[in-house]
């Protein structure tokens, strides 16, 4: 205070700590295929990539990021690419990012299938599906289709599903055709093949229509008002 100079050490400083972010940049790895000429045949031989390295030239980690940015975070090619051009200066064709989805997933595949048939032996599958902006980046959907999210809900597992139907065919494919549990669900007709044993209604579902029936007249609001009653 005074501009004197100050002696002694302080054991317990002010403490202002920051969170940054460090500048990310790619990383190329180069790998030196060498080819020789054979003194006998005159063949070339050159050799080969090994196993584990991506013959795409990109990277497990770009395609995990690709991967989280595409489902997580719902972007859609034309985002990823700017996404990863503006964070880590990488600049990808969306043909590039859309084999790397299809990289991802059937790197995936297998868990996921453990993951359904996990589901499929629950005592209790809680399912629903709605309306997915779905285009053609991929070229699976030619006619433009519209998509649909399906959702598999159990205490442990969560099952997502992107299916151009919402039709029973893809129930059975998603739930199994021999389902032993029961499915809480709304009354959507594409689970009407379950036997009402393996059925519960949404009580989010059902409320709604007592509700309904209770803002009514007459007996209607009579019976819908005792159906809520605890």
């Amino acid at each position: 205070h005074c501009g004197e100079q100050l002696s002694g050490f302080d054991e317990h400083p002010y403490r202002h700590q920051i969170v940054d972010i460090p500048p990310l940049s790619p990383k190329g790895i180069e790998h030196q295929l060498h080819q020789l000429e054979c003194n006998c045949c005159g063949r070339k031989n050159r050799a080969p990539l090994p196993a584990e390295v991506p013959s795409l030239g990109l990277g497990d980690r770009l395609a995990a990021v690709v991967a989280r940015f595409s489902v997580e975070h719902r972007q859609i090619h034309r985002m990823v690419k700017s996404l990863l051009a503006t964070k880590f200066s990488v600049e990808l064709s969306r043909g590039s990012i859309n084999r790397l989805r299809h990289q991802v997933s059937d790197a995936v595949a297998a868990p996921v299938e453990q993951a359904i048939e996990y589901v499929q032996g629950q005592a209790f599958v809680h399912s629903d599906e709605t309306s997915f902006s779905q285009g053609n980046g991929d070229g699976l959907n030619p006619r433009q289709s519209k998509g649909w999210l399906w959702v598999l809900v159990t205490p442990l597992v969560i099952v997502f599903s992107v299916v151009l139907s919402r039709s029973q065919a893809t129930a059975k494919a998603l739930l199994g055709e021999e389902l032993n549990g029961i499915l809480i669900s709304d009354r959507y007709s594409a689970y009407n093949w379950l036997e009402m044993m393996h059925r519960q209604v949404c009580w989010a579902d059902l409320k709604r229509d007592l509700t309904a029936m209770a803002s009514g007249t007459g007996v209607l609001k009579e019976i819908g008002e005792a159906l809520l009653r605890p």
